[in-house]
């Protein structure tokens, strides 16, 4: 009887015959596990021809800053990074570039070592390293920033040889934008300057209004909120500030990410 129906793995029409299962722009056979053709994504007719039409100069933009359309040959032919339990391809269109790498104990060296070197400073030392936390002064966005998350993404956060997703690094199995995930330091900070929960969001959301950084809000928000409270997770749904389109990395970054405060 399950033959009967055509229609099975991730909905879409199986032919018995052929073997092969239809994406709507090209086609996989589960037998092997792989595409017949490249990802149309690749091809440079089909960017010009379709997506031109599909795509707001505004998305365009986003998905060349997150290298949307990169990613190494044999990567086309990849079903869902080899993972089709926990990835989907609903078109056939999923690029297969990685995120940056793992942070995840990283972020957790990080955040003991900001904690131990804030409780040796003196009482006054932590008045100097809280100022920034509270007031907009001089340089101001640049006073807590984990520097090699950021600054020195290009040298430090990408995923060994492969393409990968421009300023992301992999959090709890997920790919998130680096400067979000960057406010973590923000939230052990405010917490440790005694800073309520309420007023941290205040401030990260006026300084984010300030500078008209409407797409980086919420997860700036997001992840000072789990800072505050000093955990790493549960993270939001991936599709509400993330890159589904970027394979977690498997690559975990070593050591503790280099930070400027306090």
């Amino acid at each position: 009887m399950a033959k009967a129906n055509p229609f099975r793995f991730s909905t879409k029409y199986q032919d018995d015959e052929s073997d092969l299962v239809y994406y709507g722009n090209r086609y996989y056979k589960p037998s092997t596990g792989t595409w017949l053709s490249r990802d149309p994504l690749e091809e440079i007719a089909f960017k010009r021809n379709s997506l031109r039409h599909q795509l707001t100069m505004q998305m365009r933009i986003q998905a060349k800053k997150a290298n949307v359309f990169e990613g190494q040959d044999y990567l086309q032919y990849v079903f869902v990074g080899n993972d089709p339990l926990d990835n989907i391809d609903l078109l056939g269109l999923a690029c297969q570039s990685a995120c940056g790498q793992a942070v995840d104990q990283a972020l957790r060296l990080t955040q003991t070592d900001v904690v131990n070197r804030f409780n040796s400073l003196s009482f006054w030392g932590q008045c100097k390293a809280c100022a920034p936390i509270y007031l907009p002064v001089g340089d101001w966005s640049m006073a807590w920033d984990m520097y090699d998350m950021t600054w020195n993404w290009k040298h430090k956060m990408q995923c060994g040889t492969v393409t990968t997703c421009d300023q992301t690094v992999t959090v709890g199995g997920n790919c998130y934008n680096a400067w979000d995930v960057n406010y973590l330091l923000y939230g052990w900070a405010a917490n440790l300057c005694d800073m309520g929960e309420n007023d941290m969001l205040a401030h990260v959301e006026g300084y984010k209004i300030l500078k008209q950084d409407w797409k980086r809000l919420y997860g700036a928000v997001w992840f000072a909120e789990l800072g505050w409270h000093g955990r790493f997770s549960p993270l939001p749904p991936q599709w509400l500030m993330g890159y589904p389109s970027c394979l977690p990395c498997s690559r975990a970054y070593p050591t503790q990410l280099g930070s400027v405060w306090p």
